[in-house]
């Protein structure tokens, strides 16, 4: 499975009905640079900065791609979250409280406490 990591300084969020929610567009090419074309698995994942890189939300989507490009709506209405987390959307860009996790769901201890500046790590698996 190929990863994309994207470090997040700046991160808008969208009301919709369903809720907040997070769009990341892309195209998508293979090892000789050709676009791939249809239907392709996602797996999203957001995860904390700095060496506890805890699992802050995970979701699955499929897409039936056309000259490769797709649109991925983070916690759209096609989503289906997949890491049985209690954090909401909007919990999980806040900074104004800790978090605690089951083992394993951090690299490194069990917590994350965000300062006031922390930023998050979107990673894109396909």
């Amino acid at each position: 499975m190929k990863s994309l990591i994207f470090i997040f300084t700046f991160l808008a969020l969208g009301a919709q009905a369903a809720g907040p929610s997070l769009t990341y567009h892309g195209r998508l090419l293979d090892s000789s640079d050709q676009p791939v074309s249809g239907s392709v698995s996602f797996r999203i994942q957001i995860r904390s900065p700095g060496t506890e890189n805890c699992l802050l939300w995970e979701e699955t989507q499929s897409q039936t791609l056309n000259e490769g490009v797709f649109v991925i709506a983070i916690n759209g209405a096609t989503s289906s979250r997949s890491d049985g987390g209690s954090h909401s959307f909007a919990e999980v860009f806040s900074n104004r409280k800790s978090f605690s996790f089951a083992a394993g769901k951090c690299d490194s201890g069990t917590t994350y406490v965000p300062s006031s500046t922390d930023a998050r790590l979107l990673r894109v698996s396909f």
